[in-house]
């Protein structure tokens, strides 16, 4: 059974190597939203859930990785940490500062 609920639990992922994005869940699945855009969720890649740690990403604009794996990492005390969007890492942004 999925845990959707985990996923609110992180909206504002934070950082990485391709900017700022934000997870936005909506269904069964979840976009991401490219805050420094004037349109976030115009061409917003998504998610589809896959475990409670993964998801492969079922729609991406043409820039995007179309069918690379998702992956979330979590601390022990269940908050998360990392998201990995095919190979970029994004993290919380306390994560940077520390």
């Amino acid at each position: 059974m999925l845990r959707l609920a985990r996923v609110p639990r992180w909206p504002a992922t934070g950082p990485g190597g391709g900017g700022v994005i934000d997870l936005v869940p909506l269904g069964e699945c979840v976009l991401v939203a490219t805050p420094d855009t004037l349109t976030p969720l115009a061409d917003a890649t998504e998610i589809t859930i896959t475990s409670d740690e993964e998801g492969r990403m079922t729609g991406a604009d043409g820039f995007g990785s179309f069918g690379e794996s998702v992956r979330r990492v979590f601390a022990n005390d269940d908050s998360p940490v990392r998201l990995w969007l095919a190979g970029e890492e994004y993290v919380r942004e306390e994560a940077l500062v520390a």
